[in-house]
């Protein structure tokens, strides 16, 4: 899968992840911008639930992945910070955990 689409897929997972009836990391990201925390923590078996191919990549190129999972964090804030994106363009940072035992 070629970066750009890798990016747009983390974005989409990003905006658009429910738990319960919260768009999770819509959320965490905007309350730490908010903070000016800018580090959020990923669950990888949200991840998977989302897309499996993304948690593939992740594990197999993690420090690759994780630059472009921190791209689309900070696209996906933009998103949300609208009509002043100039203030998201600081990077986000992605801390990726896992809940439960994946294998």
């Amino acid at each position: 899968m070629e970066h750009a689409g890798v990016q747009k897929k983390y974005t989409e997972f990003l905006r658009n992840f429910r738990a319960d009836s919260t768009f999770k990391y819509r959320e965490l990201l905007l309350q730490h911008y908010r903070r000016g925390d800018s580090t959020i923590v990923v669950d990888l078996a949200e991840l998977a639930l989302f897309d499996r191919e993304l948690l593939a990549l992740l594990q197999k190129w993690p420090d690759n992945q994780l630059k472009i999972f921190e791209a689309a964090a900070s696209d996906a804030l933009q998103r949300e910070l609208l009509p002043a994106p100039e203030a998201a363009a600081s990077c986000c940072q992605i801390v990726a955990c896992a809940s439960i035992k994946m294998f």
